[in-house]
């Protein structure tokens, strides 16, 4: 190659370096800044589903998992950290237990039609489509999943059926097999709903709501009498004999028997009730006593808690919103409460349209709202959480 063509040679190589100089150091840096970005993207994608996860452990502890009893009460809150990496991330959650919200609903009893409901949230009382018939001694009401249903009493076979999406009443389900007097008593544990028959029989029943059937199971160990009850709590269900008796009984539904646990502390009358409030169970002693007890399954003892504002009769009842425990005083008179589990104390909340008596009762589904906050880097999930009888709804999902 002569020396002017090297020349021309060098001075190709030398505008073309130039020229890709100019292109090569603008798609390094681009190539760069997006693969930065990418970077910075995708670790926010992570640290969205890890806290996104967060959220769905939170949940599935409160349905499952026991957290339910960590914060029973409204303002109750725990923070945990998840024990699994999620995306190399363990998010930290705060689960905070909020006020209930729903409605109660009640019967008046006194060999009357009145039935009412309880607006949770505004402390006010609503009437609602009067029973089929007049409730009276061993009148009962559960919660039983879609629908609620209820014994007339009175020494009726009557068995009802209330729709509270749509207000109505229905008289087609099965009658129960036979008739149901003072200490009739319903309970719900998911599957079936369970019957005292009551006035100094030993019947037990289970009612089956897809085939719409009763059957008889094991009989209770004594006769059962005003002031019995029922209550379902864990794989168990519970039920205080009444009559002006010491008796109670736990019911394996495995095995279907009966066992006898320790007495209560004092012989329980008319207005004796039951509830489970996913921990404890609560019993009145009624006949005309302020006495208040919890027992404790864990260790089958019973403990005095704080008496109630005035002394329960019969028609006394309880219900569990999932945050308090309301109550009918019963005897002829108002007066409906509200039992605080964490402080022990009982408030006096808005009376009931008319006195209640015998047969008087009350049911609900368990209505719990939750917020729950998930943190995983700098994601953070606030989500608001409604628990109604282990049906989950979301309220709100907020990405801060």
């Amino acid at each position: 190659m002569m020396n002017n063509e090297k020349g021309q040679a060098l001075l190709l190589v030398m505008v073309a370096l130039a020229i890709g100089s100019l292109v090569i150091t603008p798609f390094i840096g681009h190539a760069s800044s997006n693969l930065i970005g990418s970077r910075i993207y995708g670790e926010a994608i992570s640290e969205g589903y890890s806290s996104d996860a967060g959220i769905e452990h939170a949940i599935w502890n409160l349905v499952e998992g026991g957290l339910v009893a960590q914060v029973p009460s409204p303002g109750d809150n725990i923070t945990y950290q998840l024990s699994e990496m999620v995306n190399n991330i363990a998010p930290n959650i705060t689960v905070t237990k909020m006020e209930s919200s729903g409605t109660i609903y009640a019967f008046r009893g006194g060999t009357n039609t009145d039935f009412w409901g309880y607006d949770i949230a505004t402390n006010t009382w609503m009437l609602m489509a009067d029973a089929p018939e007049t409730v009276t001694d061993g009148g009962a009401f559960t919660n039983g999943g879609d629908y609620f249903y209820a014994l007339r009493g009175g020494n009726n076979e009557d068995f009802w059926r209330y729709d509270s999406a749509t207000n109505t009443w229905s008289t087609s389900v099965a009658d129960a097999p036979d008739r149901v007097k003072a200490g009739g008593a319903l309970t719900y544990d998911g599957s079936y709903i369970y019957a005292l028959r009551g006035g100094v029989n030993k019947d037990f029943w289970r009612y089956d709501i897809q085939s719409n059937t009763w059957t008889s199971m094991a009989d209770t160990p004594g006769t059962v009498q005003v002031g019995g009850a029922l209550t379902y709590g864990g794989s168990y269900i519970y039920a205080l004999r009444g009559g002006n008796n010491k008796d109670f009984w736990r019911y394996d539904i495995q095995s279907n028997t009966w066992t006898s646990m320790t007495d209560t502390p004092q012989k329980v009358k008319d207005g004796g009730a039951l509830i489970y409030d996913g921990s404890y169970v609560y019993a009145f002693r009624g006949g005309n006593n302020k006495d208040f007890w919890r027992y404790d399954s864990t260790t089958n003892t019973w403990t005095s808690m704080a008496d109630t504002p005035e002394k329960v009769q019969v028609g006394g009842a309880f219900t569990y919103d999932g945050s308090y425990i309301h109550a009918l005083r019963g005897g002829n008179n108002k007066n409906f409460w509200r039992y605080d589990i964490q402080s022990s104390t009982w408030t006096l909340i808005a009376d009931t349209p008319e006195t209640v008596r015998i047969g008087g009762a009350l049911a609900n589904k368990t209505v719990a709202n939750y917020e729950i906050v998930s943190t995983a880097g700098d994601s953070a999930i606030r989500a608001g959480v409604r628990i109604v009888d282990e049906t989950v709804s979301i309220l709100s999902w907020q990405v801060e």
